[in-house]
């Protein structure tokens, strides 16, 4: 383990590169995409353990109030923004004079909530509500529920770049202290490889004013933090009555794109953060077994999730097509073949490329070429003697 003054990281045992651990027994294979796959998101939310306590069966919602804490979408291109998104979000949006962010040169806001536009071609209208903003639009009816809502943005052709789900605990089950000292011992079984623990103090009192514990990393897809949500509010000068912890899952990109897809088919999503929070970090209590996955739950950790079963959101690649490859080729790799044609004389470099490509190819892509004949429907045609049509 390895610790900082105020901010303490603890590496995770068994650690590997990355951001998340490999799959230990009883966990599902991620099948993680990459550009260099070309590979699209096919949602898929599994059952990973189905013996929670007799009496509970499945996913159960956790004990404390749920909620979706920040909203991020990006709608196509040529969506209206005041014909159809500023009214489909309710009233009261001000355009600012000093125009977008992130690339957009129009932003129209209103609290919490934020609609921009006027991006390059493919940037489409992102709009963006913070944890204030999702309560401003359930507050305004704009939002009845949050599966019919995620449902309608996907039905618009919506991509989510951002979707946190948040739980609190009012009841005192979860102490910070108490998981900081299941991590420093190894007790936390996570597909995360690293915690980092955040006490914060007042300089001139000494005062204790925060405690966050963050597992995973801000820059990846999947991110989740634990925090003192009533020492937060009493250092702002607000009064608090009792215990509040809140755990928060933040998924980005792909991963926030999956999330959506199974929160919008979602009955319960409070059974569904519980499920996957339980399927990322399981707090355990020791056993004798070298194996840490076999020890028990700990026993807070599975009251405050109800004993749900794990679920974890898998990401599939989709199979190789001569298509995506080619929109992959014309979007990611035609500027720098631009550049070389342009600094290298001749076209001799580039046939000596391709040659040095085909040679490489796999009966992946002779197989995803041999699709791509067959349907076409270009008779006779293959273009390898060894590798038939088939199905990869």
């Amino acid at each position: 383990m390895k610790y900082t003054t105020d901010c303490q990281e603890v590496n995770m045992p068994g650690v590997v590169s990355g951001n998340l651990l490999p799959d230990p027994p009883g966990f599902a294979v991620s099948g993680e995409i990459t550009t260099a796959n070309e590979a699209a998101l096919v949602a898929a939310v599994e059952v990973l353990d189905t013996s929670p306590p007799p009496g509970n069966t499945g996913a159960q919602t956790p004990e404390g109030e749920q909620c979706i804490d920040w909203s991020g979408f990006t709608l196509p291109d040529g969506t209206p923004v005041e014909k159809f998104v500023l009214p489909w979000l309710g009233e009261g949006f001000e355009k600012m004079e000093s125009g977008g962010h992130y690339g957009y040169t129009e932003c129209w806001r209103r609290g919490n909530v934020t609609v921009s536009a006027g991006g390059r071609p493919g940037m489409g209208v992102h709009v963006d509500c913070s944890g204030q903003g999702c309560r401003e639009l359930e507050q305004l009816g704009v939002v009845k529920d949050w599966p019919t809502f995620t449902a309608e943005v996907l039905a618009s052709g919506g991509k989510f770049s951002r979707l946190d789900l948040a739980v609190d605990d009012r009841a005192g089950k979860l102490e910070l202290e108490i998981i900081r000292a299941a991590a420093e011992q190894g007790n936390i079984v996570s597909r995360y490889r690293s915690i980092r623990n955040d006490w914060r103090h007042d300089a001139s009192t000494g005062e204790l004013t925060g405690t966050t514990i963050y597992l995973g990393s801000r820059k990846s897809e999947s991110f989740v933090r634990m925090y003192d949500k009533a020492l937060e509010l009493k250092a702002k000068g607000q009064k608090v009555v009792g215990p509040w912890v809140r755990v928060e899952l933040e998924m980005h990109d792909k991963r926030a794109q999956v999330l959506a897809q199974q929160l919008s088919k979602s009955s319960s999503p409070g059974a569904l953060l519980a499920g996957l929070l339980r399927g990322l970090i399981d707090i355990k209590d020791r056993g004798q077994q070298l194996q840490r996955y076999k020890w028990a739950t700990a026993s807070y950790w599975g009251e405050f999730l109800n004993w749900s079963s794990k679920l974890h959101l898998v990401i599939k690649p989709a199979v190789r097509t001569v298509e995506r490859t080619f929109n992959w080729v014309s979007n990611q790799v035609a500027p720098s073949l631009a550049l070389l044609r342009l600094a290298i004389a001749g076209d001799g470099w580039l046939q000596n490329l391709l040659k040095e490509g085909e040679r490489r190819l796999t009966p992946l892509h002779y197989a995803a070429i041999n699709r791509f004949y067959r349907d076409e429907g270009v008779d006779g045609q293959s273009v390898s003697h060894w590798v038939e049509l088939q199905e990869v």
